[in-house]
């Protein structure tokens, strides 16, 4: 649940729900509107490197990095049988648990953010010249955009994959015991379009969810317990 306000600059928050298994069935004419949105797109990027299949390490915050091979050094010790618990090896202020089933890091470095924010303006800006057909996140957002279907899928897909994948199934044993899909995509909150998001439940195992604003006041997230606990 998240609030904007004072300046009308952009904030953009992305979103990745892991799904275990592709629990959507595409209709033909969603097939259609992802193939036209990134056909029309293709040729307008601004950074090509955010649409290969390559998530680059040196893109990660230092703190994930370490987070990161804390619990690739812990799995390998499930393998070998020593003994190697990421609870014990990595500080609480690089991993924090707010709340039950809620934990917080720095995720990206300086750079990518860059990168991510100044390809996402473009699309915003080219696809309304050129009249690209954008379909929104869900029901209650008006300005996002699925970076799946704007050509990221396979970036968003290795990230998942090499980074979110081993730390999730350490925080969610059962929920993320493994990965198959995913539902991927940026909001765009302002003072003057879309200030906030209403109280809601995600349609996934785990949801991975990163601020991307650079001058912004506000934006506050409230978790409000599980669903039917």
């Amino acid at each position: 649940h998240s609030f904007f306000r004072s300046k009308p600059s952009r904030h953009h928050f992305l979103f990745v729900r892991g799904l275990q298994q592709q629990q959507r069935t595409t209709r033909n004419d969603d097939i259609a509107a992802m193939t036209i949105a990134e056909g029309m797109y293709k040729k307008f990027r601004k950074h090509e490197l955010l649409f290969g299949g390559d998530f680059r390490e040196e893109w990660l915050h230092r703190d994930f990095r370490e987070i990161s091979r804390a619990f690739g050094e812990a799995s390998e010790s499930e393998v070998t049988g020593s003994a190697a618990d990421p609870d014990e090896t990595i500080l609480p202020d690089l991993l924090r648990k707010e709340i039950d089933g809620v934990y917080s890091f720095n995720a990206f470095d300086d750079d990518f953010v860059r990168l991510f924010n100044e390809e996402i303006d473009n699309f915003y800006d080219v696809s309304e010249r050129e009249r690209i057909p954008v379909r929104r996140p869900n029901s209650m957002n008006n300005y996002g955009v699925i970076v799946n279907e704007i050509g990221m899928r396979p970036l968003i897909t290795s990230f998942q994959q090499r980074y979110l994948w081993p730390l999730s199934r350490r925080l969610f044993p059962v929920e993320a015991s493994q990965f198959g899909d995913h539902h991927s995509f940026i909001v765009r909150y302002r003072a003057d379009e879309d200030p906030g998001l209403d109280m809601h439940t995600d349609d996934s195992d785990v949801t991975f969810n990163v601020c991307l604003g650079d001058e912004f006041t506000g934006a506050t997230l409230s978790f409000c317990g599980m669903f039917g606990a």
